[in-house]
């Protein structure tokens, strides 16, 4: 059964062609996700008439309090962070927040209007490259921070 187009697929007008347009015109919509236990954001802003920035950040963990029984220790959570900038690619960036949670960004170009394969690919691209450096954050004793996406539920069920 296909869909009658233009149809709106929550922040998003869909066109006959599969192309992504903002309902609100002139916002840029975002969205989260959960992904291997982490909540994502992916935010897009633009910066030219045919092209935005599509910022993506993931949020890897939390450094394990001293207060909490049977933790890796801080120590090795610390030193895995020493080493991680420099081991991430240009213009990522890893984070500590304020309380205590890790993290890992990124931005990458996306030509507007996207299809949905476009925009899925970007950010699936972001997600397998950021895989070994969470992998190393969860060895190092990174605790698991949950699915919280900042008030939107995860899994691609608002507006669906």
């Amino acid at each position: 059964m296909p869909f009658d187009a233009p149809f709106v697929l929550g922040p998003f007008t869909i066109d006959t062609a599969g192309r992504l347009r903002p309902t609100e015109p002139g916002r840029l919509p975002g969205f989260a996700l959960c992904w291997r236990g982490c909540a994502v954001r992916v935010e897009l802003h633009p910066a030219e008439a045919d092209a935005a920035v599509m910022s993506l950040h993931a949020t890897a963990g939390r450094v394990p309090s001293t207060a909490a029984a049977g933790s890796f220790g801080r120590a090795a959570v610390f030193a895995a962070l020493a080493e991680l900038p420099g081991l991430l690619p240009d213009g990522w960036r890893l984070r500590l927040r304020p309380d205590h949670r890790l993290e890992l960004a990124a931005e990458a170009g996306l030509a507007l209007p996207a299809t949905v394969s476009e925009l899925l690919s970007a950010v699936t691209l972001f997600l397998l490259a950021a895989a070994p450096y969470l992998d190393l954050l969860g060895d190092a004793g990174v605790e698991a921070a949950g699915v919280e996406t900042g008030g939107r539920e995860a899994g691609g069920s608002v507006n669906t």
